[in-house]
């Protein structure tokens, strides 16, 4: 076996994308490379620093971060305390990042906030049924075989 070397022509990879002559802009947000003061994606953005003081601060909004935060406060009002807590997300809203397909199994949430349909919380389509498949590439399987 003798390998064939064929010739490859490099293109600079610095300000063109792979396999490509055309240039692009560098896109990047961190206030290094571009201020924020000149870049257009930041105008109207408020920079301002917020202080705050809090008991409790829980790092991420998605399930287990609101759970915990949820939590902390049943117990702290059921124990007759005055508690302070603070989620911080990433995302622009509470569990933005979350990938779950927007389906929840609500015995979770039945648990923990068992008044959450009377207090109008935005889940409107119950799920009826669901298929389970293994896909390939130009059909589907359902699972489980059944005879």
């Amino acid at each position: 076996f003798v390998p064939l070397l064929l010739p490859v022509q490099r293109l600079p990879w610095q300000g063109t994308r792979r396999y490509s002559n055309q240039q692009f802009p560098k896109i990047t947000t961190h206030y290094t490379v571009v201020s924020r003061e000149t870049d257009p994606r930041w105008k109207g953005v408020n920079m301002e620093r917020f202080a705050d003081e809090t008991d409790v601060v829980v790092v991420g909004g998605g399930p287990a971060g609101l759970a915990a935060a949820i939590r902390l406060k049943q117990l702290a009002e059921a124990g007759g305390k005055e508690l302070r807590v603070c989620v911080v997300e990433k995302a622009a809203e509470i569990g933005g990042h979350i990938l779950s397909g927007a389906c929840i199994d609500p015995v979770a949430l039945n648990e923990l906030i068992p008044d959450w349909k009377e207090k109008g919380a935005p889940l409107n389509t119950p799920v009826t049924k669901d298929k389970f498949s293994y896909l390939t590439q130009s059909s589907r399987i359902p699972i489980p075989i059944l005879p």
